[in-house]
């Protein structure tokens, strides 16, 4: 008989021990046979593979057992997710949220981070089906990208609030603001009112100038957040209003919401009046290759098959300034962010 090491008892919320279901065991089994050397957990036929993902409470941190296994949970959740998205595809308002989140995470996936994407998807799917109101959608929706784009600058699994972000090179750094501002722009062109207002080089600056009508984004006082890893979280938040944005207008829903980030506060919405709109202003310093892949991405043609190469010596800068125009007799207001800058 196997004589199995003894198990300390953990509070730890994503332990073994708070695994639970009818699988338990041979999870906890299987994890200590191939810590013993024994036979390997990926042995197991596909469907005890996909019974152990659908019992375990915790699934996801398989993934941090070895690359194998963590192929086979992504290929399980890829599937899971397809067939989310097929059975609740006569719900207008699932359908919307599981396009917006495509639309908002898409490029960072293909850009070398589905293993994040897929480490915070099973939350939001079990959040998700018991959810009824666009209220709640609109959180689930908001908090898994703020915590999607927030863990790619960590190692995968880690706990964000224990764990200091991994000492990346500038080119890796660089390559993860590329894919956020790419995803912005992304987001943007799926607006029903959007369009292009300009698009020119000036002074060594690519600069774009976009609106979208009948949304708001307002701050009660000008400021600027710059692009460093204690602010990035704030730049975060407003890529995720922007998604709540366009969740409603897909829905073509009217709301206005009221929130704080750090020690300022935003209202946003949509009112469908085409005297509201906000205005977008890009200035970015960068080489022609990566210049030319932000014009791909607005104009919706970009190659997600090939890899956005990133050295050491590549300058990139973005720049985004927010305009929010009223109606006439009103004031207009605007805020600027960094999305990234050179180091």
């Amino acid at each position: 008989m196997l004589n199995m090491p003894k198990r300390e008892r953990t509070n730890d919320a994503d332990s073994d021990a708070d695994w639970k279901g009818p699988a338990a065991k041979r999870i906890c089994l299987c994890v200590q046979l191939e810590r013993l050397g024994g036979r390997q957990l990926t042995d197991f036929p596909l469907e005890i593979m996909e019974s152990i993902f659908g019992y375990a409470r915790c699934a996801n941190n398989l993934m941090l057992v070895n690359n194998r296994l963590k192929c086979q949970y992504i290929a399980y959740m890829l599937h899971r997710q397809r067939s989310f998205k097929h059975s609740n595809r006569n719900q207008p308002l699932i359908t919307a949220v599981m396009k917006v989140l495509h639309h908002a995470t898409n490029y960072a996936v293909q850009g070398g981070y589905e293993a994040h994407y897929i480490y915070n998807l099973q939350a939001l799917l079990d959040r998700t089906c018991a959810s009824t109101s666009i209220q709640t959608m609109n959180t689930h929706l908001r908090k898994f990208i703020c915590h999607f784009y927030a863990s790619l600058e960590m190692p995968l699994g880690s706990v964000l609030k224990f764990i200091r972000p991994a000492v990346d090179s500038a080119a890796a750094v660089q390559h993860r603001r590329i894919l956020l501002t790419m995803s912005l722009l992304n987001m943007l062109k799926q607006f029903r009112f959007f369009r292009i207002l300009s698009s020119e080089m000036k002074l060594m600056q690519w600069q774009l100038k976009v609106e979208v009508k009948g949304i708001f984004l307002v701050i009660l006082e000008q400021f600027k957040w710059n692009a460093s890893k204690e602010n990035l979280s704030k730049n975060i938040q407003i890529i995720a209003l922007i998604a709540e944005l366009l969740l409603h207008d897909m829905l073509e829903k009217k709301f206005a919401c009221i929130k704080n980030i750090g020690k300022f506060t935003l209202k946003y919405g949509m009112n469908n009046n085409m005297g509201t709109r906000l205005i977008l202003r890009f200035s970015v310093v960068a080489s022609t290759p990566i210049i030319r892949l932000l014009q791909q991405a607005i104009a919706g043609e970009i190659d997600l098959a090939v890899p956005i190469e990133m050295t050491s010596d590549m300058t990139f800068c973005a720049r985004l300034e927010l305009t929010k125009k009223l109606h006439k007799a009103w004031a207009n207001s605007n805020f600027v962010l960094h999305l990234a800058k050179s180091h």
